[in-house]
């Protein structure tokens, strides 16, 4: 005869609280409270690995049963454990262990190879903790990344198709240019004037197989130890490990409504060798750097004889109001230099990253460029430069980018409806529209790690915006993925959060 689901369920957790009976020992005549006392032993057992990852807990309603205490207990222990991320709640399955992080810390010989010292570069990167290789708890809404259905898969396949079948072979470059495939640079040159207002020389240009690719030569070429670098404040955490790594002394400079605070820069006391920047979108906030601003920093960088280097993060995507001209394109005495990319719009079809140049700069990075270890690094593969410049050339690529840039607005909107009307005065949001995931912040005292969890039971990819500050981050502030989420999707989601928030 067959056991009942149901029958099997509470006999799965008695089990549960029998096995964990043992590793408790409470006392009333502590002056601990009882709920303190499970709280700090549980903590104990997963931390020694007494208690699984993944393994499963028991109902608070059974463990109340068998330790003799009131089911309240056990819900306050449970809460504690969830909001410090010991434990995560799948609603209708269960209570569970969670994967606590691994401690970052390097072995205690690990300068040492083969008798020798690391160089001081390494060093460097062994004093930095290694951050998460993935953003959000969700591969379907990870950051940065376009939903699926929205990729021109079926152009790309034809336009791929016909160069390998229609391709002459012996034409093939098996040595490259050091910048790239010359065509696919004036198409980018087209592309860029067209849509920044760029005027610039496909001699300029430097085309990578990453996006982050380009920041990461630029900042080798240009930072030497103990310089000083301009960020945005928040502002891109890559790039400020980046320039750290390097030996650069990192100033952060505030930010506004509209942009990076030029006249901060007054009060600098050392002299900037460069000024790092994402004017169109900032990373995270999500604000333009307004035309006077732009002005004003070129203006300043003139004066001080200081680079800026621009990075174009996110720029196809602005969900309301005019864009401004690239901040290069403003530019008439050769201190900005470019970073642009294909991650948002194309990824994973194709992961393209390209570098504008000043003209002063281009040899200096060609020779650089023609170092054989570099070329390999940094080129793409012969097809798929050859796809991507008949996908520009043909208008592909601008129709991608305006058929998914009205899809994201209307993902944006509703996103914003949905915060408005499950919310309401409790979250305020970033006003600057744009970009593929929006800024909020919490105006009531709730712990981040419950904001994080209940998301996450929602089905919301939400993560903290803590690793962009260099100091003092701001409290309960959020970065939420929308355009994964189709309209009833999302408000489904938002509704389930609010619910979860409020218990």
């Amino acid at each position: 005869m067959d056991v009942p689901e149901n029958q099997s369920i509470l006999e799965q957790d008695r089990q549960c609280a029998s096995r964990i009976q043992f590793l408790l020992r409470i006392s009333p005549r502590l002056p601990v409270p009882i709920y303190r006392q499970l709280f700090d032993q549980l903590k104990a057992a997963i931390e020694n690995l007494q208690l699984m990852p993944g393994e499963l807990l028991p109902s608070s309603r059974e463990l109340a049963s068998v330790l003799g205490v009131s089911r309240k207990t056990i819900s306050r222990c449970y809460e504690e454990l969830l909001s410090q991320g010991f434990i995560t709640s799948e609603s209708g399955v269960g209570t569970f262990v969670r994967q606590l992080a691994k401690t970052d810390s390097p072995p205690t010989d690990a300068k040492l190879i083969a008798g020798s010292r690391l160089t001081e570069y390494a060093e460097r990167l062994l004093s930095y903790p290694s951050g998460p290789t993935n953003q959000g708890e969700f591969p379907e809404l990870h950051f940065g990344a376009p939903p699926p259905e929205e990729l021109p898969i079926k152009t790309w396949r034809q336009v791929l198709l016909k160069q390998l079948r229609e391709c002459d072979l012996t034409q093939v470059y098996y040595d490259t240019d050091p910048f790239g495939y010359l065509p696919l640079r004036s198409a980018l040159a087209s592309y860029l004037f067209r849509s920044r207002a760029l005027v610039c020389d496909p001699e300029q240009l430097i085309v990578f197989s990453h996006a982050l690719s380009p920041l990461k030569l630029f900042a080798q070429i240009v930072i030497e130890q103990n310089n000083s670098v301009v960020v945005e404040n928040p502002g891109f955490p890559f790039a400020r490990r980046l320039f750290s790594s390097l030996g650069a002394q990192i100033i952060p400079v505030g930010l506004d409504g509209g942009g990076l605070r030029v006249e901060e820069l007054q009060s600098i006391p050392e002299k900037p060798s460069l000024i790092y920047v994402t004017p169109s979108h900032q990373d995270p906030t999500g604000a333009m750097l307004i035309l006077e601003r732009r002005t004003q920093l070129l203006n300043w960088a003139k004066d001080h004889d200081c680079l800026i280097l621009e990075d174009d993060y996110d720029c196809e995507f602005r969900h309301a109001g005019s864009t401004l001209p690239a901040l290069m394109a403003l530019d008439r005495n050769e201190t900005v230099a470019y970073i642009g990319d294909m991650w948002k719009t194309l990824f994973p079809l194709i992961n393209i990253g390209y570098l504008v140049l000043p003209k002063g700069l281009v040899d200096i990075f060609r020779h650089a460029q023609s170092l054989s270890w570099t070329k390999i690094s940094t080129s793409l593969p012969f097809y798929d430069q050859l796809a991507i410049t008949e996908f520009i050339n043909d208008g592909h690529f601008e129709r991608h980018v305006r058929k998914t840039k009205t899809t994201y607005a209307n993902r944006y909107r509703n996103l914003v409806l949905g915060l408005t009307r499950f919310f309401g005065d409790v979250v305020t949001w970033a006003n600057e529209s744009g970009g593929m995931q929006l800024l909020v912040k919490f105006n009531t005292e709730i712990n981040d790690a419950i904001v994080i969890e209940t998301a996450k039971l929602a089905g919301l990819s939400v993560i903290p915006t803590t690793s962009y500050y260099c100091e003092q981050p701001a409290d309960r502030e959020f970065l939420i993925a929308f355009v994964m989420l189709e309209e009833d999707d999302m408000t489904t989601r938002l509704e389930r959060w609010a619910r979860l928030l409020r218990g």
